[in-house]
């Protein structure tokens, strides 16, 4: 009896079922975002949201690196795999000079990770990755502008330490300064 269709060993088999994998893989990912900061969980207003994605972006206006914050609502499977994967399909950073960096957070596993370029990694290493996270951790998580802020200033310190975000030259948050002005 003869069978009919594509052998299983077929060479158009194999190279379809790795297409589709990679498509399931990619369907799975969020869009690129619009912003350099994005927040898909409301850990922050929309006011101190635009004022992180306005500093994200003049510090890549700056030095060419860039940096996106993204919170996102859920982490599909492990989280170093699970970045790399979303570093990739956003084609954050520079392809000439792999540059770019990401910072992913997922509030509800209480997990976050610092997704480095080859051309960071020597600056920006694991350790030093994993101690400006727990530095951030230290911060009240109901302070989340603060927690934003301050990776955001460490890892300049670590990239671009000549920058004003290095320096520390970053606006306070758009509810402190509104709270400030209705008190006085």
């Amino acid at each position: 009896m003869r069978r009919s269709g594509i052998p299983v060993g077929h060479p158009l088999l194999a190279a379809l079922t790795l297409l589709l994998l990679a498509a399931a893989a990619a369907a799975a990912l969020p869009p690129p975002p619009s912003t350099y900061f994005t927040d898909g969980v409301g850990v922050v207003s929309r006011e101190e949201a635009a004022a992180l994605a306005n500093e994200l972006e003049a510090f890549h206006q700056r030095t060419g690196i860039q940096f996106v914050i993204a919170v996102l609502p859920e982490l599909d499977g492990e989280i170093a795999d699970y970045t790399n994967r979303l570093f990739e399909h956003w084609k954050i950073g520079s392809r000439e000079r792999l540059d770019g960096l990401l910072f992913a957070v997922f509030p509800q596993q209480r997990a976050s990770r610092l997704e480095v370029a080859y051309e960071n990694e020597e600056r920006l290493t694991d350790a030093v990755s994993r101690s400006i996270i727990q530095e951030m951790q230290q911060i009240p998580s109901d302070q989340a502008f603060r927690r934003f802020a301050l990776v955001m200033v460490r890892v300049a310190q670590r990239l671009a330490p000549d920058d004003p975000l290095a320096q520390g030259q970053f606006g306070q948050s758009p509810r402190e300064a509104s709270g400030r002005r209705s008190r006085g």
